[in-house]
């Protein structure tokens, strides 16, 4: 009986013989040497150019929760009338940018701070707004207007012995501060001091600090790429 005869090497789905997988016909190729159409696919997760951002609330639970909080504090953390109305502004707003700018003044800073200044175990519904409110131009400017005293208050948040929470909530505020210039510089000049933290909450087992944890990481690789030159920290 003769021998059936041999497929066309064309439609053969691999290379007869024996084939090295590094020099021979079937060997692995990087993308930067393959053709120009693999050059065309797109990871939509690699390479990451810009930050990202925590930009979902429940700005009416939010609210319940600095209210119910604010009643059990006295002078000089307890806001008035006047400023719980403030924050209903600023939450109602917070879910668009462009409303939430519009909503942001010099007595939207004044109750940010002293939001931010509440004891350790009441203030994580604050650090919500804050988050919120980073994520926009004017938001981003009124926050870093403390400079090294916002740092270190967030730092202060992010020690390990502090509320997950608290931890999960200050590692989102910095995550949104990358949003805008303002936010990334002072972020990168202080990078030496934030970092030190954040190598501490490393050995968090909470999910939610692990993710805004690695958000924060990834939002400084980001920036330090496209920053590189002026920074100087890559060479």
């Amino acid at each position: 009986v003769p021998p059936p005869a041999a497929l066309p090497s064309q439609q053969l789905p691999f290379s007869s013989g024996p084939s090295d997988p590094f020099t021979g016909g079937g060997r692995y190729i990087p993308a930067s040497s393959v053709g120009q159409q693999q050059q065309n696919s797109s990871n939509p997760f690699f390479p990451k150019t810009a930050p990202i951002a925590f930009s979902t609330i429940n700005p009416a639970a939010v609210y319940r929760k600095l209210a119910e909080f604010n009643d059990t504090l006295t002078s000089p953390y307890r806001l008035s009338e006047a400023d719980l109305q403030k924050a209903i502004v600023i939450l109602e707003a917070s879910s668009d940018i462009a409303k939430l700018e519009t909503s942001l003044d010099y007595h939207s800073a004044s109750v940010l701070w002293q939001i931010l200044s509440w004891p350790d175990k009441v203030v994580f519904p604050g650090l919500d707004v804050l988050r919120m409110v980073a994520r926009c131009s004017k938001g981003n400017e009124l926050l870093c207007a403390k400079d090294a005293d916002f740092v270190e208050r967030l730092m202060q948040l992010l020690s390990p012995d502090n509320l997950a929470a608290n931890r999960m909530l200050s590692l989102r505020v910095l995550a949104n501060l990358f949003a805008h210039s303002t936010g990334t510089s002072l972020l990168c000049l202080n990078a030496d001091q934030i970092l030190v933290h954040l190598e501490l909450t490393l050995e968090s087992d909470n999910k939610g600090v692990q993710v805004a944890l690695s958000s924060v990481l990834l939002n400084y690789a980001v920036a330090f790429c496209n920053r590189e030159k002026e920074i100087g920290i890559l060479g």
